[in-house]
């Protein structure tokens, strides 16, 4: 029932949205016809993404993108015009005259604002990942992991806004980072099963001294499910669906849990996370610390009755615009673990989950105050379960 509201909600702030955008382009001198079609491509486009979740279609991937593009600029641009009639209240309208504001007179502040997003954009493109460095608190922690590191990285989406600079970029990073483990969580590939190739091509080589490992996202079940897990398998790379690895470092146990994708019920009945098959290996023995991988974040909400001392997990990108020390980022309208780090006690197990902001991009190629991120997660010996935080 919420999600059916958020829904309709959002539908009627694209609809609004987009006829303020016709509005305006009508008030700048553009034909109507002009602004019909994109009201009726809109509409249809609209359409034929809805019916292609509800009926099982074949998933129209390169729709995505000019949908949420069209969805976010319709709305930065309904903003901004409603920023430039303010100013025209607040200066050269007549006090209440509403039918003085002039819509056309709004060009400059759409144009100022649509400038900025770009610049911030270039510049993070310029500057290239952010090394976020995150430092795990966990109790009783083994001797032989304390100080152990892990890289973590999620949604690459090769092939989506990825130039092969940015991702030479992202590989130089990791490597300069020389973790311990590396852990993938799953959307390294965009809207095909060849991107898969590219991935393989900037990160083949790429490890941590006691291995890496991935699980899948939403994406890579969406245009190969078994046949990407097969292709990532014979790149190398050693993937973790609803399945568990034992690692001996410094003479101390970590057990590795990965956890499939909910995205993969779409593609065949028994598919989906398997905590119960997952877990089926792992032993609560007080030598062994657990980390699970899911891309996900909500299966963390699945794994209270389960030894998970730390999830790592991605798919929201941190909503991608946001203000990152306040907290606040678009992903929070979607989702309620959105970015960073939550904690929960659970049968008097201290379980913590980390959410990677994402490092490519998806709808849009714009980041506004949360950046491409490559995390180095640090395990010490602690007890910080005092709530969440990021």
């Amino acid at each position: 029932m919420r999600f059916r509201l958020f829904f309709i909600i959002m539908m009627l702030l694209y609809i609004l949205c987009q006829w303020i955008v016709g509005r305006f382009l009508l008030s700048l001198g553009s034909s109507p016809v002009v602004v019909y079609s994109y009201w009726t491509a809109s509409a249809i486009m609209v359409s034929w993404l809805n019916l292609s979740f509800r009926l099982g279609w074949k998933r129209p991937f390169r729709l995505f993108p000019v949908f949420f593009g069209q969805f976010f600029f319709s709305v930065v641009i309904s903003g901004q015009i409603g920023l430039g009639l303010l100013l025209q209240m607040m200066g050269t309208v007549p006090s209440g005259c509403i039918s003085c504001l002039k819509l056309e007179r709004t060009w400059p502040v759409v144009l100022v604002g649509l400038l900025i997003i770009l610049l911030v954009s270039i510049f993070y493109r310029l500057k290239g990942p952010f090394v976020r460095h995150v430092t795990i608190k966990i109790p009783d922690l083994p001797d032989g992991l304390i100080g152990l590191k892990i890289a973590h990285l999620s949604d690459v989406h090769v092939g989506g806004f990825m130039f092969f600079r940015d991702l030479r970029r992202l590989r130089d990073s990791i490597v300069s980072l020389s973790p311990d483990l590396l852990l993938f969580t799953g959307d390294m590939i965009d809207h095909s099963i060849e991107e898969i190739a590219l991935f393989s091509q900037i990160f083949g080589r790429v490890t941590g001294r006691y291995g890496r490992f991935l699980v899948m996202g939403n994406h890579e079940q969406w245009v190969g499910g078994k046949q990407a897990q097969e292709a990532f398998t014979a790149a190398g790379f050693e993937l973790l669906e609803n399945e568990s690895r034992v690692i001996s470092i410094n003479g101390d146990r970590l057990c590795l849990v990965g956890l499939s994708d909910p995205a993969g019920k779409e593609i065949s009945p028994d598919g989906g996370p398997n905590p119960e098959r997952a877990f089926s290996r792992v032993r609560q023995e007080q030598s062994r610390v657990t980390i699970v991988m899911a891309h996900q974040p909500v299966v963390w909400t699945t794994l209270s009755p389960y030894p998970a001392d730390l999830t790592l997990a991605g798919h929201t990108h941190g909503g991608q615009i946001g203000f990152f020390k306040s907290g606040w980022n678009l992903a929070r309208l979607f989702h309620r673990l959105d970015i960073g780090i939550f904690r929960r006690v659970s049968n008097g197990r201290l379980q913590q989950l980390f959410i990677h902001g994402g490092v490519g991009y998806f709808g849009v190629p714009v980041r506004l105050g949360i950046r491409p991120e490559v995390v180095l997660l640090t395990l010490v010996r602690g007890d910080d379960s005092s709530g969440n935080g990021s």
